[in-house]
């Protein structure tokens, strides 16, 4: 912790991190006035946060060896991980003086799909076409808006007049969501799967009840 007239402030960089994987972040003191780095061994009492918690703990926030880190040459580096996609900011502050604080703003990239979500319609007449959508999301349950993949679609209604939608390739428009139509027929429940053509561990199933007669209103 620095004494005197003008306290120092923290300077924090990278400016991007990549979705899902540990990066490392200097951070600096730095006198308020002169610029000067502070002196080998001062020593600071941190608070590291992150601008959103995850889930579960998921998200790995930088610690201190030490309550009181040794800055070489007013400088530490620390890594961390984050999870949530989008413009994210890391604080750093004295524990002490609050006015000793710096951020680094990150910006998340989605990763790699990992989990197919098909929603559809919990009830459907038979022979009527209904939409559905299927949606990729990463690990963190972020959209895997990368994803680029083929899907193909099945179900185990055996009318030969079912009609399912063609293998789609998904599009970097389509920022990991595509809607789609199908007809079914043949009651009481149906499935309708959606799976990768290449990774076939790549795959989601909705559930579809199939009435013969519209419900009532």
């Amino acid at each position: 912790r620095r004494t005197g007239k003008t306290p120092p402030a923290l300077r924090m960089g990278p400016s991007t991190g990549l979705k899902s994987s540990t990066f490392a972040m200097n951070r600096s003191c730095r006198r308020g006035r002169s610029g000067n780095p502070s002196g080998q061994g001062s020593k600071f009492d941190v608070w590291l946060a992150a601008s959103t918690k995850p889930p579960r703990g998921r998200c790995s926030r930088p610690r201190a060896r030490s309550r009181k880190p040794t800055l070489t040459n007013g400088q530490r580096t620390f890594s961390a991980t984050l999870i949530r996609a989008g413009a994210q900011t890391i604080t750093a502050t004295d524990k002490v003086t609050s006015s000793i604080t710096g951020n680094l703003n990150v910006s998340v990239r989605p990763g790699a799909a990992a989990v197919v979500i098909v929603a559809a319609p919990a009830t459907v007449v038979a022979g009527q076409s209904f939409n559905f959508t299927v949606t990729l999301k990463d690990g963190f349950g972020n959209a895997a808006t990368g994803y680029t993949g083929t899907m193909h679609f099945t179900t185990n209604d055996i009318s030969p007049l079912v009609v399912l939608p063609a293998d789609y390739a998904f599009n970097g428009g389509d920022a990991g969501a595509h809607t789609f139509s199908a007809t079914l027929w043949t009651p009481p429940s149906r499935p309708i799967t959606a799976t990768d053509t290449v990774n076939a561990s790549l795959t989601g199933t909705a559930a579809v009840g199939v009435t013969l007669v519209p419900p009532l209103p």
